[in-house]
């Protein structure tokens, strides 16, 4: 077993870069061991020595954080396939297979959560429905040893609210990573991003920021407004970025950027970085240095 790594926060504290790749729906989807449409992460328990190998291949191109493939793996997205009563088969083998990479690599590991597809904030049922949703999934992240919590790919800042909630509440402690998904219209409840991401850090996640839907060249204005309104640069606080791309160069711009790459997804994790310069990741092994990757 490796030696365990500091946490996410005490790295980021420290100026230290953290690297994560995740995208494994839309890559196990291109590989066809997933099907478009209902996105169930099914591949988990059919092949999860696939899922294990997909880990193996991120935490060698440098991911410092073994995302557990628990997106969509939910009770909506189950009941949807005729497997809700596989829900927690489903979850606790993610997670198992995600630690037992992360321990192997000395890497992070991280719980998900994500958008449910029936919120709806009027309806007190549906809201105790997604209320159930986090609760049993960051109770599941938990008991297998996640090191965080992304809770990712909300359109309504009550959705987001009630994940971070959920997860203060039954994640022992956790830091939650909790990130919008921001269409061409903005988000779906109406408000801007700027009040979505003072929302969320008003409501205590560890770090904000956007994920999916966009890439770096409409979401990098958005976050420059975030980073100008929100005080995300603080110690307890920092945005977090997830382009849709297969690979990008990054420039840092005032507020800077921490940054982490997989095959289909582009990540940041932003705290202070005083020296703009652009940014490759290199597909080559050995692993570089980690602080040479934004120099």
């Amino acid at each position: 077993m490796a030696t365990k790594p500091k946490g996410l926060l005490d790295r980021l504290k420290a100026g230290e870069t953290v690297i994560c790749a995740e995208g494994y729906l839309f890559e196990f989807e291109r590989r066809g061991y997933l099907k478009a449409g209902p996105f169930a992460p099914e591949v988990v328990v059919e092949h999860p020595e696939l899922v294990k190998g997909l880990h193996r291949e991120f935490a060698h191109a440098g991911s410092d954080v073994v995302l557990a493939f628990t997106y969509y793996g939910h009770r909506e997205t189950l009941r949807a396939v005729g497997r809700e009563d596989e829900l927690e088969t489903f979850n606790r083998t993610a997670l198992k297979l995600a630690r037992e990479v992360a321990d192997e690599t000395g890497t992070l590991m991280a719980g998900n959560i994500c958008n449910t597809n029936c919120y709806n904030a009027d309806d007190p049922q549906v809201l105790d429905r997604c209320r159930q949703i986090f609760k049993e999934q960051t109770e599941w992240a938990v008991s297998e040893g996640a090191d965080f919590v992304v809770a990712e790919t909300f359109h309504y800042v009550g959705e987001a609210l009630l994940a971070l909630e959920c997860v203060k509440q039954y994640g022992n402690g956790l830091p939650a990573v909790v990130t919008f998904s921001v269409s061409r219209n903005g988000l779906w409840c109406g408000h801007t991003v700027e009040e979505a991401m003072t929302a969320l850090e008003e409501a205590g996640a560890a770090v904000v920021g956007l994920n999916c839907g966009r890439g770096p060249a409409t979401m990098l204005p958005l976050m420059d407004k975030v980073v100008n309104k929100v005080k995300v640069l603080k110690p307890s606080s920092w945005t977090w970025m997830n382009f849709c791309v297969a690979a990008a160069w990054w420039q840092t711009s005032a507020s800077a950027v921490r940054i982490w790459v997989c095959s289909t997804w582009v990540c940041a994790v932003g705290t202070p970085h005083t020296s703009p310069a652009p940014w490759q990741r290199p597909w080559v092994a050995p692993r570089p240095p980690v602080n040479t990757l934004l120099t």
